[in-house]
């Protein structure tokens, strides 16, 4: 069930250079009032982070509704315009979490929430998988292409 009051979220990194993190900041908050105002429907909120001097966390915040995936394109290509009109090369951006690219494991739907103590002592039985901490990154590889082949 999709309703307004569960989230999708995309998260990124940012490296801004040195003297451009004012008007950085000043385009974050502008594409979030922007795109509350145009794209309501499906945009909820951009929080900004900094976590150095020139180092930016940004969180876009989406409603899980029909039709958020085929208006995400849109939405980012208005945002990748602007960030190459207002800042060009001086931010450098990457994408840790794409809420479209990723499988949701856990967290804000009716299955999830409202599992019953029976399930979850079921669940306990189940031999759990090796850690991805321990695994060699040829494994995660490996794993990577077996779930989407």
């Amino acid at each position: 069930m999709s309703e307004k009051n569960n989230f999708l979220y995309d998260v990124s990194m940012s490296y801004v250079n040195a003297g451009w993190q004012e008007r950085y900041c000043a385009l974050v908050k502008y594409l979030d009032a922007y795109l509350k105002e145009n794209c309501g429907e499906f945009f909820a909120d951009l929080q900004l982070y900094q976590t150095g001097p020139m180092n930016y966390v940004v969180v876009a915040v989406y409603y899980d509704v029909p039709g958020v995936g085929e208006a995400l394109p849109k939405i980012l290509g208005f945002v990748n315009a602007k960030y190459r009109e207002v800042v060009g090369h001086n931010v450098r951006r990457k994408q840790i979490l794409k809420f479209d690219l990723a499988k949701k494991l856990h967290g804000q739907s009716e299955v999830c929430l409202h599992a019953s103590s029976e399930e979850m002592e079921e669940s306990e039985d189940e031999q759990p998988r090796e850690d991805y901490a321990s695994s060699t990154g040829e494994e995660i590889r490996q794993e990577r292409n077996d779930t989407t082949s």
